[in-house]
């Protein structure tokens, strides 16, 4: 279904895995927190092959939309990414990774020198 053309070490891959798998981990004990069984059987069906595309998307913005509105807003985004990498990576090589998938084409091609930070 997702082709995701990564290009990294096997070892760095699992290691990224690992910790996005942990955060998602962590999101995900604090929705579960205080449900009762009919809700917690309707949350673990999204995880079933039967459940629709529909169902998992909206899963993936209630785990990653953390003022729970349904969103997941850019300060979300910066949020998770903060969880992913720690110490490893600087508030503006986030911010530049964060906003660069943003940038219209021409302002790519105007501002390579920014590009090569990622």
């Amino acid at each position: 279904m997702w082709n995701l053309n990564i290009s990294m070490k096997p070892s760095t891959f699992h290691i990224f895995l690992e910790k996005a798998l942990a955060i998602f981990d962590w999101r995900l004990l604090h929705m579960v927190d205080g449900l009762n069984f009919k809700e917690f059987i309707s949350f673990l069906s999204t995880f079933s092959a039967r459940a629709s595309l529909q169902q998992k998307i909206e899963l993936i913005f209630k785990v990653y939309g953390i003022d729970g509105k349904g969103k997941v807003s850019f300060k979300d985004l910066g949020e998770v990414s903060r969880d992913l990498t720690g110490s490893s990576m600087s508030e503006k090589q986030r911010e530049v990774r964060l906003t660069f998938p943003l940038l219209p084409a021409d302002a790519l091609l105007a501002n390579r020198n920014e590009a090569s930070m990622i």
